[in-house]
């Protein structure tokens, strides 16, 4: 009686083991579906930066900069000169995915 219950008490903490060594646990941004967006900055002025229309930031003129848990998928990004008098406005189409880091090159062209 006593080797039957002792073999039956193994095969559960063999299975217990089996079973739960195999879960893998996933990233926040695999998760959640976000990626990461860098503007990197190579002209003589800041930049506010939009994502589909909403305002996530600045960069500085030659400066770099990193936006974390940004949706996944396709997205406007509008980066606006912050002057008065005759700004800049470029527009770029972006695919951001998961866990991967997207960068725009301001460069003015």
């Amino acid at each position: 009686m006593k080797k039957i219950t002792k073999t039956i008490l193994l095969i559960l903490t063999i299975s217990l083991f089996l079973n739960t060594s195999c879960e893998v646990e996933k990233a926040d941004c695999e998760k959640n579906s976000w990626g990461t967006l860098t503007i990197d900055n190579y002209l003589d002025d800041t930049y506010k930066i939009y994502v589909n229309a909403v305002y996530i930031g600045s960069v500085d003129a030659w400066g770099k900069k990193s936006f974390s848990n940004i949706e996944a998928g396709n997205h406007s990004i509008e980066l606006k000169q912050d002057r008065l008098v005759l700004p800049n406005h470029y527009t770029k189409n972006v695919n951001v995915v998961p866990c991967e880091t997207t960068t725009i090159n301001l460069t003015g062209k």
